[in-house]
């Protein structure tokens, strides 16, 4: 499991108005966080988000698996 320096750059520069994204590597992957609290994994060039129940109704909604 890799994470390519592209893909992360790319999830960086995207996620810039919300703030200070911090990446820590870990495992060949990395993880995401801002102010604190993890919220995303990046495994294999695929971002994983950590969301509740409500959260993942709307991202099936908008095709997400």
């Amino acid at each position: 499991m890799t994470v390519s320096k592209e893909f992360l750059e790319l999830l960086l520069d995207t996620m810039a108005p919300l703030g200070p994204v911090v990446v820590k590597r870990m495992f060949g992957g990395a993880a995401l966080s801002l102010d604190g609290l993890t919220f995303a994994l990046i495994l294999d060039d695929q971002i994983w988000l950590k969301t509740d129940p409500g959260g993942i109704t709307r991202f099936e909604a908008e095709g997400s698996r």
